[in-house]
């Protein structure tokens, strides 16, 4: 179930097709259905980063136990669908991996755990 929350000062028009290119390669990489992937895609964001407004995304993940072995491929498939879909150099595009418990994550009013 994880929530991924892409910040990025570049503009797009296809926002539902891009939220939903994330939404599979999270499934594909976690194991998880896209049903229980949550995206949020903040575009035109004041991004300065390494000494310049170039095009650039901040990418918080959120999500309840990944593996390490999943952590990498899942970081690959996501920056490489943002690279793609945003058109972002590989090296502008950070991300932030937070894992969490069962027991710190609530859908429909009940805890997971």
């Amino acid at each position: 179930m994880p929530f991924i929350n892409i910040m990025t000062n570049v503009d797009c028009q296809q926002v539902d097709e891009v939220i939903e290119a994330i939404a599979k390669v999270s499934a594909k990489a976690t194991g998880k259905s896209t049903k229980s992937t949550l995206v949020n895609l903040q575009l035109n964001q004041c991004i300065w980063f390494a000494n310049s407004m170039e095009p650039a995304a901040m990418v918080n993940v959120e999500a309840v136990r990944v593996s390490d072995e999943l952590t990498q491929q899942f970081v690959d498939c996501l920056t490489a669908e943002i690279a793609q879909h945003l058109h972002i150099s590989l090296e502008r595009i950070y991300i932030n991996i937070a894992e969490f418990t069962p027991q710190r994550w609530a859908l429909a009013g009940k805890l997971l755990g």
